[in-house]
């Protein structure tokens, strides 16, 4: 009788917390689009929109736990921790990043060059092509967010303690996390080296794998998408697999690995180095070089 209530109590929460988590990270990206439209520079984009995983989990967590009138739950908090930790880091990374920079060549063409006037859809078509590229932001971290979101508002999290099992899960995520962060921190400072102008770099991490700080990502979701597993109260809740998969997707096959390939390419493809370096290095997994 108990396990049929918490089905019937996850189904009547879990989707009032899928609508706080989408008006949170709605609100975060809708105020981020205006002020980057006003101001035409991209330098919050990165902050707001890795900035509201964290908003939006943070949120869930406390809506959750008031509206049953329980104590925060230590799986919540591991959960709830992990997004913060992984979030926080993230956007203070990309945020310090622009500002160094100042500029943000992926995102430049959203905005009209000198003489182009709005809506002009022979160039950046002005503010259209800025508002979907922020509501693509919102959908990405809304159904990357999904397996937490589930986990956070299941009856069953409340009556959990941490297990064996969710202490695995918190040492695959911290080695993805740290992965991730330990690559971005090399690259950083490879680049910041005047004497590196013009090369790639292939030290550290990035000896052992050409995406290191993608590779962390994907673990870091796997890793939370399977720490929040024991916590879904129905089998249909499993279909919240689209989270890490969609991740996977997007930086194996979109946005990420692509891009910079096609880049490295264009850029030191005529180098022997580099088609070396390409050849004998693992583009994911770090690994020994072959």
């Amino acid at each position: 009788f108990s396990f049929t209530m918490m089905k019937i109590l996850g189904a009547l929460t879990i989707p009032r917390a899928c609508i706080v988590s989408a008006k949170v990270i709605g609100l975060m990206n809708v105020t981020g689009f205006a002020i980057t439209a006003i101001t035409q520079t991209h330098k919050i984009t990165d902050l707001v929109g890795t900035g509201a995983f964290v908003v939006s989990t943070a949120a869930v967590a406390y809506r959750c736990t008031k509206a049953k009138g329980l104590g925060v739950s230590p799986v919540s908090l591991l959960l709830t921790g992990c997004v913060g930790l992984w979030g926080t880091r993230l956007a203070l990374y990309l945020f310090h990043r622009i500002m160094l920079t100042g500029h943000d060549t992926r995102l430049g063409a959203f905005f009209p060059k000198e003489g182009e006037s709005y809506l002009d859809s022979n160039g950046a078509n002005f503010p259209v092509n800025l508002a979907a590229f922020w509501t693509v932001q919102a959908l990405w971290a809304w159904v990357t967010l999904l397996p937490v979101t589930v986990a956070l508002a299941s009856p069953i999290i409340h009556h959990q303690s941490i297990t064996p099992y969710h202490i695995v899960c918190a040492i695959c995520f911290l080695v993805g996390f740290g992965c991730e962060a330990l690559a971005d921190h090399q690259k950083s400072v490879f680049k910041a080296d005047p004497a590196n102008r013009g090369l790639w770099i292939d030290s550290g991490l990035w000896h052992y794998s050409r995406h290191p700080n993608y590779f962390g990502e994907i673990l870091t979701w796997w890793s939370l998408y399977a720490m929040a597993l024991p916590s879904f109260p129905g089998l249909v809740h499993y279909c919240t697999i689209v989270s890490p998969l969609f991740v996977t997707c997007l930086l194996l096959f979109v946005s990420g690995v692509p891009l910079l390939e096609k880049e490295y390419d264009q850029r030191y493809g005529s180098n022997e180095a580099y088609q070396l370096y390409k050849l004998r290095t693992n583009m994911l997994i770090p690994g020994p070089s072959s």
